[in-house]
């Protein structure tokens, strides 16, 4: 059974039946619902997203700096994002969390020390991203701004320890929970290669297998705006279109819909 709900993409505060979809999901029986959201327009909409029942808030930052935030977003929000970060910890959600894609720019170790004081202090955990490649990217570019949070393994040897490990064989992945001295909390992912017997059985086939940074399934179920599913990231061959079930609210066709197609992409038993 499904357990746990994450609204995100697309960004879902500019959504204007947010709280609704959160209420509605709550009474289907989840008993996890997490949405994560660019911060901008966070702030104002935090006290009713947690009536509405909303546990987990994750906001995107990927640089702890004004000016460095302005150049990757092309917005000068730095400081209304970390507000509405702040805001959410003293409103008592489940868990506060904050995604950052690793990327390599000027004084980026310092930049990354004062995050994670800024984060410890506020009780935030963090969950570090390497930057994921598409076909649409620069060679260039993707190599210039590439760094992995492995750049870190130094610092986490002498300041760190792994509390938990989470196996996700389907994926190839596996999810380190790391908490330092100073208290703070920091996940990061670590990829096995995707031709194993254990992952997606597409995945042994796939050709870009060998250069796949996410894996099949890799964050669960994602259905897209326009009511498909999609196991990767790579392969839009791959989705499945719920439309015409979710329109007719056929909730039993959609589980027997999906299930179907996770026997045919993952594997028998999923």
């Amino acid at each position: 059974d499904l357990e746990k709900i994450k609204i995100g993409a697309m960004e879902p505060t500019l959504f204007p039946g947010l709280s609704e979809l959160i209420v509605g999901s709550k009474k289907l029986g989840f008993k996890e619902v997490s949405m994560t959201s660019n911060g901008y327009f966070l702030e104002d909409k935090l006290e009713g997203l947690k009536k509405a029942g909303l546990d987990t808030v994750t906001v995107s930052m990927h640089a702890f700096n004004q000016e460095v935030y302005r150049s990757i977003t092309g917005v000068d929000g730095f400081k209304r994002v970390k507000e509405s970060v702040e805001k959410a910890i003293k409103l008592g959600f489940k868990k506060v969390k904050v995604n950052r894609v690793l990327l390599n720019f000027e004084n980026v170790w310092g930049d990354l020390m004062s995050f994670f004081n800024w984060a410890a202090m506020n009780g935030v955990r963090i969950k570090l991203y390497k930057l994921i490649w598409s076909p649409i990217m620069d060679e260039k570019q993707y190599f210039e701004n590439y760094v992995s949070w492995e750049s870190l393994m130094l610092y986490l040897r002498k300041y760190a320890s792994v509390i938990e490990i989470n196996e996700y064989l389907i994926a190839g992945r596996e999810r380190l929970l790391w908490r330092l001295k100073n208290g703070l909390e920091v996940e990061t992912d670590t990829f096995s290669h995707k031709l194993t017997k254990e992952v997606g059985k597409v995945c042994r086939k796939c050709k870009e297998a060998p250069f796949c940074l996410e894996g099949l399934m890799s964050y669960g179920i994602e259905v897209g705006p326009s009511l498909s599913v999609g196991p990767c990231l790579l392969r839009n061959d791959l989705r499945l279109d719920l439309w015409n079930e979710i329109k007719s609210r056929d909730g039993k066709g959609v589980a027997q819909k999906i299930g179907l197609f996770l026997a045919e992409t993952v594997g028998e038993g999923v």
